[in-house]
């Protein structure tokens, strides 16, 4: 009686999983199929609001259910925006925006030939490397298209959504994790930035796997194993850093708090740690006194170059005072109707995203500081908040218009704001967030 009761359960789940995953293919399919035949921005509109309606009652239901249903939410609507693609058979400028055209997709089709004769390209971009190197594999595989572009990012974003479901798990509990990996999928912004081919579904890849190993590292009760997470994060380091170099100072703060916690088993990882960390500033940088004036002049080099971007058209971009300007680069994307002359097809997850984006930055903010204040994780807010802040910052002063920048971190900002979900519920029960991890190391049980 009870292995029928068991396996029927496990049917259900099954077919759920089935059913799940086969609705949001054909909301993704149907998005993206009509949203590129559509000739009409208020069409676009429209089939666009409804699309990310259905992607707020994806999350809201994970929200609400203990499951592993999130896997079928978030590969459901991939497959199904692809599917709609496949099916339409747009022209290459319809998904690849200027930045893919001109940069990205050449390059990728360099090191395709790499794969094909075993030769490297004479040339690379400056940045961007590790994106055009995956890319390139996809184009070698499958032809240089659009469609292989997609391929190759979508798999990769299917890891980090695997990825951010461990870093919540390890944090808190499962449903942490779930929710996280949720937001992340079906959130507007980066899905928009990981379908038309931007280095954003490389650099979060590589981002979250550094976190992820750097804290696996940091709960390792064996040296071994505190030994080969650090090993583990040094190629994905590198390769971040051709991705975006500016990475190297916002990860030092996550460095800083794993080199002072109080777990004897990672003495000799946090000497890998200091080693590499040490080769790389000087093999790539100059430590004299010259070196940090210029690059205080280097910021404002920085801010006049962005001034010049042909695509900043208004004056209050930058001639706003900084205290909104840090507001600004928060915040960005707003909705404004002149952005409906400029933005078009998949865009439109800019326009109507724009109050998604801002909801789920709001409460991740707010998640950074509830933590320092109210619960007093300090290693939880420096370690995940602070890099970040610090950014914010850093690009309030030289580009706040420049959400793309900001959005590097989205995959940690997905698991705040489902922190923040989560902690409401917490709250009622208990006066501090059950974080697996302190300074000192506790067993302290976590909550269902």
């Amino acid at each position: 009686m009870l292995r029928n009761v068991i396996k029927t359960n496990y049917q259900n789940i099954i077919f759920l999983h089935i059913f799940l995953f086969l609705l949001f293919s054909f909301v993704g399919a149907t998005y993206s199929a009509l949203i590129i035949v559509s000739r009409s921005q208020l069409f676009d509109s429209i089939f666009t609001i409804f699309f990310i309606f259905f992607c707020i009652i994806g999350v809201y239901y994970i929200f609400k259910k203990k499951s592993y249903y999130c896997w079928a939410l978030a590969s459901g609507i991939h497959f199904g925006i692809f599917l709609g693609i496949l099916l339409t058979s747009p022209s290459e400028s319809t998904i690849w925006v200027t930045d893919s055209q001109v940069t990205h997709g050449p390059y990728a089709s360099l090191y395709s030939e790499f794969f094909l004769t075993g030769q490297l390209p004479a040339s690379s971009a400056p940045q961007g490397k590790a994106t055009h190197v995956w890319i390139g594999f996809f184009f070698f595989l499958f032809g240089k298209s659009i469609y292989s572009s997609i391929i190759g990012q979508y798999i990769l974003k299917i890891f980090t959504c695997f990825f951010i479901f461990l870093i919540g798990k390890n944090l808190l509990n499962k449903r942490l994790g779930e929710l996280s990996a949720t937001i992340y999928a079906l959130a507007p912004t980066p899905l928009f930035y990981t379908t038309v081919l931007y280095k954003e579904f490389m650099i979060h890849f590589l981002y979250t796997v550094i976190i992820y190993f750097l804290y696996k590292s940091i709960l390792s009760k064996k040296i071994f194993f505190a030994f080969s997470n650090i090993f583990l994060i040094i190629p994905f380091f590198y390769l971040l850093m051709l991705e975006r170099f500016y990475f190297i100072v916002l990860l030092f703060p996550s460095f800083f708090i794993f080199l002072f916690n109080k777990n004897k088993n990672t003495i000799w990882a946090k000497i890998i740690l200091l080693s590499f960390s040490a080769y790389y500033v000087v093999a790539h940088y100059s430590l004299s006194p010259k070196f940090f004036f210029v690059n205080f002049e280097l910021l404002s080099t920085l801010r006049l170059k962005h001034s010049e971007f042909l695509d900043i058209l208004y004056s209050y971009n930058y001639n706003i005072p900084y205290f909104l300007a840090v507001i600004k680069i928060i915040l960005t994307p707003f909705f404004s109707f002149n952005k409906f002359d400029i933005f078009f097809d998949f865009a439109q997850l800019l326009i109507w995203g724009s109050f998604v984006h801002q909801v789920i930055i709001t409460m991740a903010i707010f998640s950074f500081l509830s933590y320092l204040i109210h619960f007093k994780r300090y290693v939880v807010f420096f370690s995940f908040g602070l890099p970040f802040l610090l950014f914010i910052l850093f690009a309030a002063y030289v580009s706040p218009w420049a959400g793309r920048i900001r959005d590097s971190f989205y995959p940690l900002i997905s698991v705040f704001a489902a922190l923040f979900f989560l902690s409401i519920k917490i709250r009622k029960k208990t006066q501090k967030i059950p974080f697996k991890f302190e300074f000192e190391f506790k067993d302290i049980k976590t909550l269902s």
